[in-house]
């Protein structure tokens, strides 16, 4: 299967040719494992990301089978997420390709292209250096997140690494005053028809529990909250209290287990 944007394939000098030489492309790796290397390459001055799977093999296929998990194969997972993001109006990295060859589940080999996101910062990074702009525009910046994630999860669709690092800022933007968010790094990303609950607590959680280190007040959390749950604190606290019970209760362990690290 291939998607590709008219733009992009337009840069192409052969159609036919495309998943080969991008299975080939090169340029500045920033993760590289047995099975999947993401890197940065600039064509025709523009820099994009192009996240490679070669297929995850036996043995990891049948441990999560036998796990009762569903393993991620390759880059449809973050295709999907994306297109399924976008019709949402969720600020995702700007897809650009998708290709995937094989039949055979754990030997299928694909790759997803987008647009880098140039002159952006992690929230985690932005809070690592006290960052001034973010900041000053902290309560935006915790409804825009807080509405991301409520689309997403009303969707049916959870990230799974839902952690302050995989949320970025257009700094660009910052400055002026406009807030964008986008959320990246969906390769584990699940999509229902409606999601359910103990996945809702584990994006949750990874959330609060990737604020634990930052200057994230008590205040900050209940703002979100309201966000998200589009309803004041007191009926929030009413509807869903042992569902925030279980998410403190998960963020902290995740934060004892990463201390004993």
């Amino acid at each position: 299967m291939m998607d590709v944007t008219p733009a992009f394939l337009n840069e192409q000098a052969s159609p036919s040719r495309f998943a080969e030489r991008m299975f080939k492309q090169t340029g500045t790796v920033y993760r590289e494992l047995e099975n999947r290397q993401t890197l940065c390459f600039e064509l025709n001055k523009h820099h994009y990301f192009i996240k490679k799977h070669f297929g995850i093999g036996l043995k990891e296929y049948l441990k999560n089978i036998f796990q009762f998990k569903k393993p991620v194969l390759g880059a449809r997972n973050e295709y999907e997420a994306i297109k399924k993001l976008g019709a949402l109006g969720v600020a995702t990295p700007v897809f650009q390709a998708f290709y995937q060859k094989g039949i055979i589940p754990f030997r299928q080999h694909s790759f997803i292209i987008t647009k880098a996101l140039t002159d952006s910062m992690s929230l985690e990074t932005a809070l690592n250096e006290n960052n001034q702009a973010v900041f000053q525009h902290k309560r935006t910046i915790i409804k825009s997140m807080a509405n991301s994630i409520r689309l997403m999860h009303g969707a049916g669709t959870n990230h799974r690494d839902c952690y302050l690092c995989h949320f970025l800022l257009d700094m660009t933007r910052l400055k002026q005053g406009d807030i964008k968010l986008a959320v990246i790094d969906l390769h584990r990303a699940q999509i229902r028809k409606n999601l359910p609950i103990r996945w809702q607590i584990k994006d949750l959680a990874g959330l609060y529990f990737s604020s634990i280190h930052h200057t994230v007040s008590k205040r900050d959390r209940f703002r979100f909250l309201k966000h998200y749950f589009q309803r004041p604190l007191r009926d929030i606290i009413k509807q869903h209290g042992n569902m925030l019970k279980a998410v403190e209760q998960k963020a902290l362990l995740l934060h004892k287990k990463h201390q004993e690290n």
